[in-house]
This record gives C-alpha cells, sequence and structure tokens, in this order.
C-alpha cells in the first residue's frame, strides 16, 4: 500500500503542474493568418497575385493568386496571408492597358477590420491613377505597395489566441486530470500486464530475440531480410515520388532545403515500425498457440514480445536515417533527441492496440486481414508521402487527419529531424495523443486479461 500512495502523490504533483503549465503558457500566433480583402472592378478578365514579406524582398514563394471574372457577381478578392507580415504588394493584373477600380482594400483578422487602405496610400509602380481609385496598368508588372500596422494586427491576433488558447488549456487540463484519476481508480486494471511483463523481462527479451530469429531462419541472408525490404521500399518511394513526380525539397532547415529522401524517411521509419508490429503481434496467439495450450506459461507477455521482436529493426533504422542525414549534410540538432520520445510514445500506442487486437483475432481470426488491409488506406490517410503542409488543409478536414494517432508520431519526427518544434509546444496533440493511448492500453490490456481464460479452449 505504501508504493500506491507514493504513486497517487506523485501523479497529483504531475497534475497539478501540467495544468498550471498549461494555463500559463503564452499565445502561440506563429500560425495565424489575416486576410487581405481586394474590392476590385474591371470590364476585363484578372489574374491578380498578393505578395507578403517582412522586408520588402518579394518572391513567388511568399505569393497568392486569384482571378477575377468580369462577369462574375463576386467582385472581392481575398488572400490569407502569415500574421506576422510586414508589408504585402497587391499586383493586379498581369498585362498592360487594363483598366479596373479599386473601391476598398482591408486587412481582416478573425472578422474583424484592422486596417483600410485606398489607393492614395499604395506605393504606385506602373499604374496610372486618375483617382477614386481608378487605374491603368502600363506594364505586365504593375503593383501596387502597402504597409501593414503590425502592432493592431498582433494585438488582435494575440487577443483572440489568448482567449483560444484558454478555453483550449482548460479542455486539457479536464482531459489530464480525468486520465489520472481513470488509472489511480482502475489501478488494478492497468498495472497487471506491465507487471508481468518486468516480472518475465529475461523470458520476454529472449523470446523476442528469438523471434527476430526465427523469422529469417533458413535463408541465406537471415535476419539481413529485415532490412532489405524497408530500404527497398524507401527506394521505390523516393524514385517514384522524387524522380517521376519531381516531388521538390519539403520545406527548409535553418534556411537550408530538406531533400525529398530525407522528409520521405523520417515518415516512413516509425511508420514500418507501427505497421509490423501490430500485424505481427495481432497473429501472435495463433503463432505461439503451443505457448498458450500451457497451463504453467503466462501468455501475458506474449503480444509484448511481438512489439520487442520489431523494436530491433527499428533502432536499427533510427540509426540510418541519423546517417542517412548526416551524408546530406543536415547534421543532427538538440531537437533531434525528441526521437527518443516519440518513439516511446508510438511503443506505447501500438502495445495497447496491439494486446486488444491479438485477443479479439483469437474468436474472429479474419481481423488479421481485416488489418493488413486498413494498414494500406492508414498508409496514405496518414501525410507520409505527402505534405499536409504544402497542401494548404484546413478546418474540419485538417482536424479529421489529426484524429489519426500516427499523425501525430509521423510528424513528431520530422519536428525532430526537420522543423526543430519541441513536443510541448504542440501541447493540445501532445494531450488527445496521450489521452487515446492510455484509454487504448487500458481497455486493450483489460480485454486481454478477461477473454484469455478462453484462448487455449479456442485455439
Amino acid at each position: 500500500m505504501k508504493k500506491r500512495y507514493i504513486i497517487t502523490v506523485l501523479l497529483i504533483v504531475f497534475a497539478v503542474a501540467i495544468n498550471i503549465g498549461l494555463i500559463l503558457r503564452q499565445p502561440d500566433c506563429s500560425s495565424e493568418t489575416v486576410r487581405v480583402e481586394v474590392d476590385i472592378a474591371s470590364s476585363d478578365n484578372l489574374s491578380a497575385q498578393l505578395f507578403y514579406t517582412q522586408d520588402k524582398y518579394y518572391s513567388e514563394t511568399q505569393s497568392i493568386t486569384a482571378d477575377y471574372t468580369a462577369d462574375s457577381n463576386a467582385n472581392t478578392l481575398s488572400f490569407d496571408i502569415p500574421a506576422d507580415s510586414k508589408w504585402f504588394r497587391f499586383d493586379p493584373a498581369r498585362e498592360g492597358g487594363v483598366k479596373l477600380a479599386i473601391n476598398g482594400i482591408r486587412l481582416v483578422y478573425n472578422g474583424a477590420v484592422i486596417s483600410e487602405y485606398s489607393v492614395d496610400d499604395a506605393e504606385l509602380s506602373e499604374l496610372e491613377s486618375s483617382g477614386n481609385g481608378k487605374l491603368v496598368t502600363n506594364s505586365e508588372d504593375a503593383y501596387m505597395v502597402f504597409a501593414i500596422d503590425s502592432t493592431a494586427v498582433m494585438n488582435a491576433v494575440q487577443t483572440h489566441v489568448q482567449k483560444t488558447q484558454l478555453i483550449m488549456s482548460i479542455i486539457e487540463c479536464v482531459v489530464i486530470d480525468l486520465i489520472i484519476l481513470l488509472v489511480l481508480f482502475k489501478w488494478t486494471a492497468v498495472t497487471p500486464i506491465p507487471k508481468e511483463i518486468w516480472y518475465n523481462r529475461k523470458l520476454t527479451l529472449n523470446l523476442a530475440k528469438n523471434d527476430f530469429k526465427n523469422r529469417f531462419s533458413g535463408s541465406y541472408l537471415g535476419t539481413v531480410w529485415a532490412f532489405v525490404q524497408p530500404v527497398v521500399t524507401i527506394l521505390l518511394f523516393w524514385f517514384v515520388f522524387e524522380k517521376g513526380l519531381h516531388a521538390g525539397p519539403q520545406g527548409l532547415r535553418n534556411g537550408i532545403p530538406v531533400p525529398f529522401v530525407l522528409w520521405l524517411t523520417s515518415g516512413l521509419v516509425p511508420w514500418f515500425f507501427f505497421q509490423d508490429a501490430l500485424i505481427s503481434g495481432t497473429n501472435t496467439l495463433y503463432e505461439y498457440a503451443f505457448l498458450v495450450k500451457k497451463v504453467v506459461f503466462n501468455i501475458g507477455i506474449l503480444p509484448a514480445v511481438k512489439v520487442i521482436s520489431n523494436l530491433f529493426v527499428h533502432v536499427a533504422f533510427v540509426g540510418f536515417m541519423f546517417i542517412l542525414y548526416i551524408l546530406m549534410g543536415l547534421y543532427p540538432t538538440v531537437y533531434s533527441v525528441q526521437v527518443i520520445y516519440y518513439s516511446i510514445a508510438m511503443i506505447c500506442f501500438v502495445t495497447g492496440l496491439v494486446y486488444l487486437t491479438s485477443a479479439f483475432c483469437v474468436f474472429f481470426k479474419d481481423l488479421a486481414q481485416i488489418i493488413s488491409i486498413l494498414m494500406q488506406v492508414f498508409m496514405w490517410s496518414t501525410p507520409i508521402m505527402w505534405n499536409i503542409n504544402a497542401i494548404g488543409l484546413k478546418g474540419p478536414l485538417l482536424y479529421l487527419f489529426k484524429l489519426n494517432p500516427m499523425f501525430y508520431i509521423v510528424q513528431g519526427y520530422r519536428d525532430s529531424m526537420i522543423d526543430c518544434v519541441w513536443f510541448f509546444e504542440k501541447s493540445d496533440l501532445t494531450v488527445y495523443f496521450w489521452a487515446v493511448t492510455i484509454l487504448l492500453f487500458v481497455f486493450g490490456t483489460t480485454m486481454f486479461r478477461k477473454l484469455k481464460i478462453h484462448f487455449a479452449d479456442v485455439l
């Protein structure tokens, strides 16, 4: 009982510390955008472009295009730009001699107008103004430049983000507290499986080693085959996407473009482990049926055996990933240490899932085939081969993708190796992932323990 009291006190202290940290965290405005709205009228169809910048240096990578149709009832062009922009340049048309009228320009955030501009406020280039917002383009590069009131924008953004973040912090605190209460009240349901694994750790590790070796026993190359297939898969996807479909660098790290093969590898490495551990773990009770039928054998360790067996390959591939990054000039940073955290998080998630699927698979053998098919679906719905940041997903669709727990893991590996973002900077996703993982582990291990008395009879 003394241990139980100590653990209870530690959990309460942990909950209080997390709650305080979430409530007092600084607002994150880095991903916020403001909208530039331009009321325009012309007798010609126009292809307009808006550039945004912090230093008056304009590039195509920091621009947005919008088309204006002369016979359309819509006469407002909208452009969403980062909230920390200092200037924006509006190119109304891509040809000379176009007559148009600018009836108003507004900077809007969260439905409220922050600033309003007129043509007279702009720095005009290759444009003739005849007053009342009427303009004529003199060249293909006609534009007008406006300065943004950064103070007004950031005040509006921070006020909104603080309110939203406070609500999210309260929700996250409630979720964390409920999970800790669940662990405390369901302590007898949470601890048996971890205890069995710990008390039989030597046996578990030996079985995992034998399982890894036996998968390739009788072949000339032996365990080398465990590494050949993932490497070939990475090379195949790299060739198809970068060479065949001309996928370019994905993002920057310290101003250096990240080659597609590095970006791809950091997504595939965790997925290979998750996929192999789940598929092989689901079948573990059938594979070790001779042990399940032994009265004296502790079958509670068998799903963990499969997870650890696949972990050997994962550790090797994490090393391969680091070597590949170094060879291509992107050296590890302090953020790269987070790969350990995300690996542990993934192990916890897949372990709870394997205990659940392996128990159900005994009574419904088709579950193994269903999971194999679902893995193909989830591989493409998880942003592994495609960049979710590049396609501009927003709103409910973006949240739908984030509901997939492997989204957190895959993005976490890329945050560690490429984007240099700490896991606690994404507190909402972190809380959601661990809430799902803990609930899944409690449910999965509970169902396993309740059903295991029937395993030997069914098998």
